[in-house]
């Protein structure tokens, strides 16, 4: 038995990213001598499942197991299904269920309700908290001298005081990798380095971003500071990974990887020190890099840096804080393109104002960047970002229009002047961008190529591309089919 189980959501199943934050929160706690484990059930990533099912599976663990003290986290989607999975484990038996993450970070008040099934709500940064948390649940002490929880007392809603930040975040121990699937999470997949198959693991070096997006809720969860790991620790880590699960690269999942120059390089000289033949890529800002960092980056074998781009409307990237210009996005190309770096491209629509001339500037620039990849989505304004405040405040039971908002966007969530139908032009986009081309352009990448003809695990990539390459297939027979359909 467990003293404490931590659940990863039931819609996440099918993700290939690994769990971090439940494995940071684990990692602290064993470090201080408490029983912990994560309860992250998986399935496979290619075909649809039911949440129902997915819940059902956990409540079988959890039933097994009985832990004392169960902690979940949330975003805003997942909002139903964490209470409806909380309720199924008070009907089983009574453990205290501690709800962290963005949503309850920002709407505590959402979890908090007469005959809520759910006792504390986390706020901020997590690891300290649920560390003091659960020792005086364990030890049956009074809770509310603990900073950064909220809870019900009398009907009412108490909350604390905030917790600060982790200054230092090598207090933090290694990650319990073993307490996930790794068989499935080591495995060939599009989650790593997005739309390149690759056996590999997102990893964070640190946390934070200075910047102040309006459309992102980090300006207000981590106040605009950025802390970072020590170099010698990400690169002990990575190289633990390499030996322990032969993966054959890694995805550094900061926001803005590349905001501290010296410890770039300082990153890539140390892993190359570690020779492990190892290719990666990061996320990063357009007005954060430079050829000296580009030039090391690719020494130290990075393949791929992943770009917000957002908009090609300089006007567009004004009104959300975006802190960048276009003639940055078109520089930071030329680079990548110069040095041979893969290119990502995320673009979005529905910006403030925006208008049909915006959009035209979008495509352009979208054409003449021409990225390996690109990724377009509808900006939707979720609790904790700015631009959440320009809205009529959601009720919980209507964070279900954000599953619409690819399809058709909420009237709440509009924030352009023209009317186009966004849905249909981000589906059409879609298609257009997501072609078979991102499944063979990697012939142009040396080094992954490289990677691949000596990996060990060559039958586990080419299932993965036979995989792909049936589902484009079938993709493009359903359009052929339309189209003859249409015109016959």
């Amino acid at each position: 038995m467990a003293y404490v189980s931590l659940i990863n959501p039931p819609s996440r199943a099918s993700s290939t990213r690994p769990p971090i934050s439940l494995m940071s929160l684990a990692a602290y706690l064993k470090k201080n001598d408490i029983d912990v484990n994560i309860i992250d059930i998986k399935t496979n990533p290619y075909k649809p499942f039911l949440v129902r099912d997915i819940q059902n599976r956990i409540l079988e663990e959890i039933k097994r197991q009985k832990p004392m003290i169960i902690g979940m986290t949330c975003f805003t989607r997942e909002f139903k299904e964490i209470i409806e999975l909380s309720e199924k484990i008070k009907e089983e038996y009574d453990p205290k269920v501690i709800v962290g993450g963005v949503h309850a970070t920002f709407c505590p008040e959402d979890f908090l309700y007469k005959d809520s099934p759910v006792d504390f709500v986390a706020i901020g940064e997590g690891e300290i908290t649920l560390l003091e948390l659960s020792q005086k649940i364990l030890n049956n002490k009074k809770t509310d001298d603990i900073r950064g929880i909220a809870f019900l007392t009398n009907s009412s809603i108490t909350r604390t005081q905030p917790r600060e930040l982790i200054e230092d975040l090598d207090i933090l121990p290694q990650l319990p990798w073993h307490l996930i699937d790794m068989n499935f999470y080591a495995k060939p997949s599009l989650g790593v380095i997005r739309y390149l198959p690759l056996s590999g693991i997102n990893i964070f070096s640190g946390r934070g971003c200075p910047f102040n997006c309006k459309f992102c809720a980090n300006p207000n969860l981590w106040k605009r500071k950025v802390r970072y790991r020590s170099v010698r620790s990400v690169v002990d880590e990575i190289e633990f990974l390499v030996n322990k699960y032969k993966i054959d690269g890694f995805y550094i999942y900061d926001d803005t990887f590349t905001l501290n120059k010296k410890r770039v390089l300082d990153f890539c000289s140390e892993l190359k020190k570690k020779k492990l033949n190892i290719i990666w890529g990061c996320e990063t800002r357009v007005n954060a890099i430079d050829e000296e960092v580009v030039i090391a980056m690719k020494d130290a074998r990075c393949i791929q840096l992943d770009f917000g781009v957002e908009s090609g409307s300089q006007n567009m990237l004004d009104r959300v804080g975006k802190g960048t210009t276009v003639e940055q996005i078109k520089n930071a190309f030329i680079i990548c393109k110069k040095y041979r770096l893969r290119t990502f491209n995320n673009f979005m629509f529905n910006l403030v104002d925006e208008t049909e001339e915006d959009i035209e500037k979008t495509l352009n620039l979208v054409k003449e960047l021409n990225a390996d990849v690109n990724s377009v989505a509808i900006m939707t304004p979720y609790p904790g970002c700015e631009l959440y405040k320009r809205i009529k405040k959601l009720n919980k039971d209507e964070y279900y229009l954000y599953d619409t908002a690819l399809i058709k966007l909420h009237p709440e969530f509009k924030f352009a002047k023209h009317n186009l139908d966004l849905g249909k032009l981000v589906g059409g986009l879609t298609k257009e961008y997501r072609a078979i081309k991102y499944m063979t352009n990697f012939i142009r990448c040396n080094p992954y190529l490289k990677k691949i003809l000596t990996t060990k695990r060559k039958f586990q990539y080419l299932r993965e591309y036979i995989i792909l390459f049936l589902k484009a297939l079938k993709g493009a027979l359903k359009s052929w089919y339309f189209i003859y359909d249409k015109y016959r």
